[in-house]
């Protein structure tokens, strides 16, 4: 999952620069423990567009009662297109966004 995250905005970041990280992947012992592994990546296209990508990844499992916590595995990656209705002409298209 680590290494396609890495795919992942490495393709983003060919198109639009250097992202604003917050986290890293490097501690592989955290998977094991209820910190887990955490990365998120930000870009601002202008200022409508933004695109954010974030990793979870944990092993840990751990019941307490009727509670339990499972091990997570998740990627996202959002785009949002918060524009005025006059900049409509600026923004990407349905197809870029798709791509």
């Amino acid at each position: 999952m680590i290494k396609k995250y890495l795919e992942l905005i490495g393709e983003v970041s060919k198109k639009y620069g250097k992202s604003i990280q917050e986290g890293n992947l490097d501690n592989l012992d955290l998977l094991n423990s209820s910190e887990g592994l955490h990365r998120s990546d930000e870009w601002k296209i202008n200022d409508s567009i933004s695109i954010s990508a974030n990793i979870d990844l944990s092993e840990h499992y751990e019941r307490q009662g009727m509670m339990a916590t499972v091990p997570t595995h998740k990627i996202r990656l959002y785009v949002m297109n918060e524009r005025e209705e006059e900049d409509a002409g600026n923004a990407l298209s349905k197809e870029k966004i798709g791509l």
